[in-house]
């Protein structure tokens, strides 16, 4: 499914159960809380320049494989993605404007394996990559501009193994690591 530019805003939708790539246009503003529950096939999602999404737009949404993040979207807010149990790709843009990961945003993925940080990113908040049991690498990009690591941020990743710090680290919370047995 392609969601055009003139939608501004989507809702709690339950798309089929064959759906299997969903992009989105410039200028949308996520707010489908849930809304892909029903979907059966694997999903790969697009966020598009000039999109916005909300805290849980895309929580617990099972069958979401991977998510392509455009360049422009300055923060993936709180839960966003929480619970995608077989998410394993994150894609930023080469160019990306992140600047921060919210709070649980990508707990509970429990097939994620790698990350790469972009360097824009200044803060990844609390419990971000918590129960993410097959994390194994977290890179972060050259020139990393990354200030602050959140309580709990890679709480329970049993297999991370690989995770250099970068220098521009200023301050990061009690128990980033507890639970990674590596």
């Amino acid at each position: 499914i392609n969601v055009p530019s003139s939608v501004k805003i989507i809702s709690g939708l339950n798309f089929c159960k064959s759906l299997a790539k969903v992009s989105i246009d410039e200028s949308c503003e996520f707010e489908c809380i849930n809304g892909f529950k029903e979907t059966s096939e694997a999903v790969n999602l697009s966020i598009k320049s000039g999109s916005n999404i909300r805290t849980q737009a895309f929580s617990s949404l099972k069958q979401l494989a991977k998510v392509c993040v455009h360049k422009d979207l300055e923060e993936i807010p709180d839960e966003a993605f929480k619970g995608c149990e077989k998410l394993k790709i994150i894609e930023f843009h080469r160019e990306s404007r992140t600047a921060r990961i919210g709070n649980e945003t990508f707990a509970d993925c429990k097939w994620l394996t790698s990350i790469v940080i972009p360097g824009t990113v200044k803060e990844i908040g609390d419990r971000t990559f918590q129960n993410c049991f097959s994390l194994e690498s977290i890179q972060f990009e050259e020139g990393s501009q990354l200030e602050k690591i959140g309580k709990h941020a890679f709480k329970n990743c049993s297999k991370l193994s690989k995770i250099v710090l970068p220098k521009s680290l200023k301050s990061f919370s009690t128990g980033i690591f507890s639970g990674c047995e590596d």
